[in-house]
């Protein structure tokens, strides 16, 4: 996992590196000895983070920490110089007279919201660029501060509501907070490069493990390949693309063949909206409104139910690195998986659907 990770680092969809990391595992599965080793092309969005930075102007000066979410626009090209407002909600910015906000740059500062947090920025970034705000800052989803913005995407209801949108690190966010709670003027230069190239061709992988009874009944062990661009993808999810297909070549190795085929899927363009995944089941023929998740259309699925709490520590930041990762609990998750796998797809009756 070291080698891979190191070798390839942040796997963008749509990246040159992601590519590289589908080729460099077809010839590793192809030297596993799995059976029916293919790819599968997927439309992806293709977007390119460019040169980025924020910095405190008034009442000081000071770097801050900040990752434009993909799919974001640019800032003009002399960046925007601008008042910062601060609020923690929807409804505190909806109480608020539009005319205090035209110009501004509108920090979210919500440590926690209800309900999906796309949507919550789908709908921030619409309220203020409706009152005239000149670009969105949203606090880093971060358990704990670690002093790292998390990477994400950005979607817009319209073209009129597209201003630039980043993420900033929980404790310059507190910062900002802070001082605008003691009635202090912030000021914050903001540049963004941000390029959307349109849809690409990306890929799924794919490898079997053909069972000896019911060949064309699978078993899916799954992973996605992709990962942000910053840090190395390794716990999102290089972790993941090790242990499915470790578990297969294991199997392999030992000379065990369950009844039902095992599927190893490494899937593209997660991060985006999970596009690899979606083009899977809509090739299954299954309906569009079945087509959100494997249990969705009907298909019996399953997880590890790992231990979490330290996810968002390191997850869509420059910290989700090898060095994040423990190898005596990946030994025991492979462990698991392989277990787990072999035993569903060498059971005599069919699981029941969800």
């Amino acid at each position: 996992m070291a080698q891979f990770v190191d070798t390839f680092g942040g796997r963008l969809v749509g990246s040159q590196a992601l590519d590289n990391a589908t080729d460099f595992l077809v010839e590793t599965l192809e030297t596993e000895k799995l059976d029916d080793i293919y790819t599968e092309n997927v439309l992806v969005p293709k977007w390119e983070r460019g040169l980025e930075w924020a910095r405190l102007l008034e009442p000081r000066s000071q770097t801050l920490s900040i990752l434009g979410f993909a799919g974001s626009v640019a800032t003009p090209k002399d960046g925007i110089t601008a008042e910062v407002i601060v609020v923690n909600t929807l409804e505190a910015l909806n109480e608020i007279s539009t005319h205090l906000i035209k110009d501004k740059i509108v920090l979210f500062n919500a440590n926690r919201v209800n309900g999906s947090y796309i949507k919550f920025k789908l709908d921030a970034t619409r309220l203020a660029a409706n009152s005239g705000g000149r670009a969105v800052m949203f606090r880093s989803v971060a358990r704990e501060v670690v002093y790292s913005p998390h990477a994400g995407i950005i979607r817009y209801y319209s073209k009129d509501t597209q201003i630039p949108a980043v993420s900033i690190a929980a404790e310059d966010a507190d910062m900002l907070s802070r001082m605008t709670k003691r009635g202090v003027k912030v000021k914050v230069g903001l540049y963004l490069e941000s390029t959307f190239y349109g849809l690409t061709q990306s890929r799924n992988l794919m490898a079997e493990l053909t069972g000896t009874r019911y060949p064309n009944e699978e078993v899916i062990v799954s992973a996605h390949l992709d990962s942000w661009d910053v840090g190395q993808g390794a716990i999102d999810d290089g972790a993941g693309v090790v242990i499915s297909w470790r578990a297969l070549a294991l199997l392999k190795k030992l000379g065990v063949k369950p009844k039902r085929t095992l599927k190893l899927i490494l899937f593209t363009g997660e991060e985006m909206g999970r596009f690899g995944s979606k083009a899977y089941i809509d090739s299954l023929d299954l309906t569009q409104s079945d087509a959100n998740e494997f249990m969705d259309a009907g298909v019996p699925a399953s997880g590890l139910l790992n231990d979490n709490s330290k996810y968002w520590h390191y997850s869509h930041t420059s910290a989700d690195t090898i060095s994040a990762i423990n190898p005596y609990y990946m030994d025991l998750c492979l462990t698991l998986w392989t277990s787990v796998a072999y035993v569903l797809a060498d059971l005599n009756a069919k699981l029941p659907k969800p």
